[in-house]
């Protein structure tokens, strides 16, 4: 049974995702055992609710590994804020579309439009400087 979360309290996952440091990522890595950008589905979102509760309750790595795993996905997608479905207009989706093909096609390589977007500018031309350095 899903506990219904009040609106304020739901976890944006990608605002929280953002703010994993390096401290979380070797926290994930010890309780999870996989690195946290090789976690996918519910497997990545029981890793965010597990920094979120280290940092907003105060658990101990193991309280809060127990408790996202012993939750089930009901409440687990109960925890985040859901896709608020806001609708991109064609000619912009057109314009995200162009800037991420002109970015994989420079890099020679395949990224995910997902994995484009969360890309930071800073870690994009980061990634291109590296190819660059390798051609």
């Amino acid at each position: 049974m899903t506990a219904e979360q009040p609106e304020a309290d739901l976890i944006d996952f990608d605002d929280l995702v953002r703010t994993i440091n390096g401290f979380d990522e070797i926290a994930i890595s010890q309780v999870f055992r996989t690195r946290f950008a090789k976690l996918e589905d519910t497997a990545a979102a029981r890793a965010v609710l597990f920094v979120h509760l280290r940092r907003a309750e105060k658990m101990s790595d193991p309280d809060a590994f127990r408790a996202v795993m012993n939750m089930g996905l009901g409440d687990l997608e109960a925890r985040f804020k859901m896709d608020s479905g806001v609708q991109v207009s064609e000619s912009e989706q057109a314009e995200r579309d162009l800037e991420y093909g002109q970015f994989v096609a420079g890099l020679g390589m395949f990224l995910t439009p997902d994995e484009y977007r969360g890309l930071t500018l800073g870690e994009r031309a980061a990634l291109a400087d590296a190819v660059q350095g390798r051609r």
